[in-house]
């Protein structure tokens, strides 16, 4: 389908799919399935989790936050824009994670 669109910021399924971004965070919702197709194709999964909790989970997940802060800006810098779209959405994941733990 199309021509969805963003309800907040207006951002249509043309844009986000010719330019690899979106315009709000309501976007993520708007588009999820394409989104996820994104990322499914570009990561082979849809988020980040681990398979059991361990001790220096914390730990880990910070690093990993700072990581993926570390390659957006590296793939900003080398116009890839729709690497970018995918990188939010994990730091997005990610960063919901870190303050349901008191982390961010």
């Amino acid at each position: 389908m199309r021509n969805k669109v963003c309800p907040n910021c207006h951002t249509n399924l043309y844009d986000f799919l010719k330019t690899g971004m979106l315009g709000c965070p309501t976007c993520y919702q708007a588009f999820k399935e394409e989104v996820n197709e994104m990322l499914l194709k570009v990561q082979g999964k849809t988020i980040h989790v681990g398979k059991e909790i361990k001790r220096g989970v914390d730990e880990e997940l910070l690093a990993e936050y700072e990581r993926l802060l570390k390659e957006k800006e590296r793939a900003g810098l080398n116009s890839r824009f729709s690497e970018m779209v995918l990188i939010n959405s994990e730091l997005e994941i990610l960063k919901e994670e870190l303050e349901r733990r008191g982390l961010r």
